[in-house]
């Protein structure tokens, strides 16, 4: 018998020999081909980072080359632990590289990092290269774009079964993205080293010696042809806009203000789309137009001043009053640029800068849109109390034009200005007519205006204050004083707008609180405008994150030798105000509100709860414990025994329930105590913990009401997969998908038989099943399964506060917490005492990282019961995360 000798083992190691020759001829041209379009990849941003590039390249060729090492490996199993490890130190190298912080590689940050990282891919598209921003997350994506290109074309090139090509495509999107929009100096030469190199990488393996010097001659051919066509074929307009493109491939949408007011109802967007990133120290009020002229009806920005005159007093004395904010924008667009307090200039901007109005600056072509960025050096004066008692009252003239109130047209006069005389100084109130002529009686036309009681309240005001200050905060509580926030106030008729809102319904949102302020303090002879942009938004990691919700507008008073002071009038439930609003404040005002508070709660810990109020809750929103126990629970064959929700944690008589809830689960306590029977028909739709995929309202239900006994669990999706013909359903009802025979037998199945009840036929009795069964699924943790019953109920029943609070603990279980939060505040809305809906919206937000949102509900709910210890507990974590 002839031996047959064993092929020789494979070489696991990394040398040349290793490799073998036509391997190493790759790899040069590999590496050559790499650190060429490195290089050109590293003039992406601005100033040029060649040597984290260079360090990316290092990365790259260690990961292919220990890549093709554990290809070789002779276990299956410790090839994909090898690779697996492989790639995280790989990722975790070139983000190192990248310059991304070593402290956010921690899991506990990874949240911070994914949120920058998709921030800055959201911006890409519209981008321009060379990057001069300031955005250090553009920085960081860019860079390891880059080292990811680089590794993936190492990889597949180093393999032991090469992907020449692969590599060489990743390799020429590396060369040719930055060299598109900024061209190289020497184009044509570029090109040519470029063509030379690839034509290595691509041929240089298969060439043997005989057809290599051939191969080179008509490459070098090839080569001078193409340089000398190429300056012919470059024209001057672009063969692809691919600006346009780019433009069209952007994540997301933009939005643009319009910043002058006109009062009536919001018709701006509000769906949470973020606007702008911000690094500052501190909570500034970010701002974007000074709207320094009331024209009769509103405010609004005037060109009537030189845009390079001087804005405000400089208190030198205090360096922490100045100060470099950094801003990125995001879905904004806009021609004015956000800054803060005053604006002196804006540097580093990726658009070119012109002054707007004095303290504030707007683009000069193109508005700013998403990928820009820039630095501006602000003035943001915080002096303290005691330091606006004593400024006094020494204007100087630049303010003084801020004393000035625009009044509609007259008989006989036409439109007027009233110049009132600031406070402390000898001059006199005077009217002016648009013509010129400008004797007329002030107090006479100003009675005869529509503002003849607002300037009568403004001295009645100015009587009882002792200085400028105390005017502005009895001006302040005046304004606030019995109103309410509404984005949807009621139509002024024939009055004028704020005269309407201060003396009749008293019911608006921030245009009306900071538009009636600022006329109050002008009246009284107080400098003072509005000012437009965003309240400070969310911190996240160090950045101010601004979003459509985050819109605003308040006042800006003068105090000498200390500047334009920010005061926010708007009370602290509105949207953008409510980010910055003092918990402790808001609980005096609901203290006041409703003195009756209960010392017994029958809420539990959190949304997603069900049964004792003992049960703690995990600040993830929903412990695998709950997950197990729901699926257990979906499987269980009788009812367990359950606690009344109104009951204590301490057991004994449940007191008073004040949820309509508890009202509804009394009108049937048998139902609730006896044990759970099977549905009839119910055989061909069995699902338990994957009730989250069901496409039918009874399969939902049913998702745990039986025992499958000695059937094969089947999800709702699995169900609706058996049926081969359509089967109508009732309107506004899901389809199920159940077998014929099934469908022969269950006559309450939506959609599947006559008795399926449309969505006009439904009754109160209907209703309160829905709720019945949505709530039984809630409390065995199904609540994904729980959404659907309920989620019917809600829209048959919108005005019940105890369907909107079961939904929304449904969707708080079903990790929807957008949903929930939404569901939430209009429970809060409506029963504004309700601990419970209060205390679940706050946590709703917190888990959408919406912390300083979060703080609001969650400081009512403490302060409605104090002894919750769970609720103290979460307000003080929203504080801590925060600040």
């Amino acid at each position: 018998m002839t031996s047959i000798p064993a092929p020789p083992p494979r070489a696991a190691g990394l040398g040349l020999r290793a490799l073998g020759t036509g391997a190493v001829v790759r790899l040069g041209a590999l590496a050559a081909l790499s650190l060429y379009a490195a290089e050109h990849w590293a003039t992406i941003v601005e100033p040029a980072a060649r040597g984290d590039l260079f360090g990316l390249f290092v990365v790259a060729i260690a990961c292919g080359l220990a890549a093709r090492g554990v290809a070789a490996l002779p276990s299956r199993a410790v090839r994909l632990a090898a690779v697996a490890a492989l790639a995280l130190v790989t990722l975790a190298a070139i983000l190192l590289v990248g310059n991304v912080p070593l402290r956010l590689l921690r899991p506990d940050r990874w949240d911070t990092l994914a949120s920058g990282i998709g921030g800055a891919l959201g911006a890409i598209p519209a981008l321009r290269v060379p990057y001069t921003g300031v955005d250090p997350w553009l920085h960081i994506v860019l860079r390891t774009g880059g080292g990811l290109l680089l590794t993936a074309a190492a990889c597949l090139g180093l393999a032991r079964r090469p992907r020449t090509f692969a590599a060489a495509v990743c390799l020429g999107v590396l060369y040719t993205v930055p060299i598109i929009e900024a061209g190289p100096r020497h184009p044509y030469l570029d090109g040519a080293v470029f063509t030379v190199l690839l034509g290595v990488l691509v041929l240089g393996e298969r060439l043997g010696p005989r057809e290599a010097p051939m191969a080179a001659g008509l490459g070098a051919a090839a080569l001078v042809a193409a340089v000398l066509v190429a300056p012919h074929l470059d024209s001057r307009s672009p063969w692809v806009d691919y600006e346009a493109l780019a433009e069209s491939l952007q994540s997301g949408k933009t939005t643009t203000f319009s910043w002058n007011q006109r009062y009536g109802p919001i018709m701006w967007t509000r769906d949470g789309l973020e606007m702008a990133r911000i690094r500052s120290r501190g909570n500034l009020y970010f701002k974007t137009t000074a709207l320094e002229r009331f024209d009769g009806v509103g405010w609004r920005q005037t060109r009537d001043v030189l845009a390079n005159s001087d804005d405000t007093e400089l208190a030198v004395r205090h360096p922490g009053w100045f100060q470099t904010i950094h801003v990125s924008i995001k879905g904004l667009k806009s021609r004015p640029f956000i800054g803060a307090g005053t604006t002196l200039r804006v540097e580093r901007s990726t658009k070119p800068v012109q002054p707007a109005t004095p303290g504030t600056f707007e683009a000069s072509g193109t508005p700013l849109r998403r990928g820009d960025s820039y630095d501006a050096a602000v003035y943001y004066p915080r002096p303290s109390t005691t330091e606006m008692q004593v400024a006094g009252t020494d204007y100087p003239v630049i303010v003084l034009r801020d004393l000035t109130v625009g009044l509609p047209a007259q008989a006989g006069l036409g439109p007027l200005d009233v110049d009132f005389a600031a406070w402390g100084s000898d001059g006199l109130t005077t009217a002016r007519a648009a013509n010129g002529f400008d004797r007329i009686d002030p107090d006479q036309v100003l009675a005869d205006s529509p503002y003849g009681r607002t300037y009568a309240l403004a001295r009645q005001i100015r009587a009882a204050s002792t200085d400028p200050y105390d005017y502005v905060r009895n001006v302040i509580a005046r304004v606030q004083r019995g109103a309410r926030y509404t984005e949807n106030p009621p139509a002024p008729g024939d009055l004028a707008p704020l005269d309407a809102f201060l003396f009749r319904d008293r019911a608006g949102y921030c245009q009306y609180f900071a538009g009636a302020t600022a006329l109050l303090l002008r009246m009284g002879g107080v400098p003072a405008r509005m000012a437009a942009g965003f309240s400070p938004g969310l911190l996240t990691s160090g950045e101010h994150r601004l979003s459509d919700l985050d819109a605003h507008a308040w006042v800006e008073v003068y105090f000498p030798r200390l500047g334009w002071v920010t005061f926010d009038p708007t009370p602290g439930d509105s949207p953008a105000r409510s980010q910055i609003t003092d918990t402790q404040r808001a609980a005096e005002s609901i203290k006041n509100a409703a003195p009756q508070a209960q010392q017994g709660s029958d809420r539990l810990t959190d949304p997603t709860a069900g049964g004792a109020a003992g049960v703690g809750a995990q600040d993830g929103g929903g412990s695998p414990l709950a997950l197990i126990a729901g699926i257990v629970g979906g499987w269980a064959w009788w009812r367990p025994a359950r606690r009344s929700p109104c009951a204590s944690a301490g057991g004994g008589a449940a007191p008073i329930p004040t949820s309509t809830s508890c009202a509804w689960r009394s009108r049937a306590p048998a139902a609730r105590r006896r044990r759970r029977r099977r549905w009839p028909g119910s055989s061909g739709c069995w699902a338990t913990a994957r009730a989250r995929w069901a496409t039918c309202v009874r399969c939902a239900w049913r998702a745990t009401a039986g025992s499958p006994r000695r059937r094969r669990p089947r999800s709702a999706a699995r169900c609706a997969a058996r049926s081969s013909r359509a089967w109508a359903p009732a309107p506004g009802w899901p389809r199920c998908g159940r077998s014929r025979r099934a469908r022969a037998s269950c006559g309450m199945c939506c959609g599947c038989g006559a008795g399926a009840p449309t969505l006009a036929e439904m009754t109160e009795a209907d209703v309160y099943d829905l709720f019945r069964q949505g709530t039984e699924l809630l409390e065995r943790g199904d609540h994904h399964a729980a959404t659907v019953p309920l989620g019917r109920a809600r829209e048959l029943a919108p005005d019940k506060d105890s369907v909107r609070e079961a939904y929304g603990r449904a969707l708080f279980g079903a990790q929807r917490f957008r949903e929930a939060a939404e569901e939430f505040g209009a429970v809060a809305e409506h029963a504004p005492t309700n601990d419970y809906a209060l205390f679940c919206l706050g946590r709703a937000l917190q888990q959408l990282g919406r912390h300083a949102e979060a703080r609001h509900p969650l400081a009512l709910a403490c302060n409605l019961q104090p002894q919750r210890a769970d609720y103290r507990r979460y307000r003080d974590q929203a504080r801590r995360r925060a600040a």
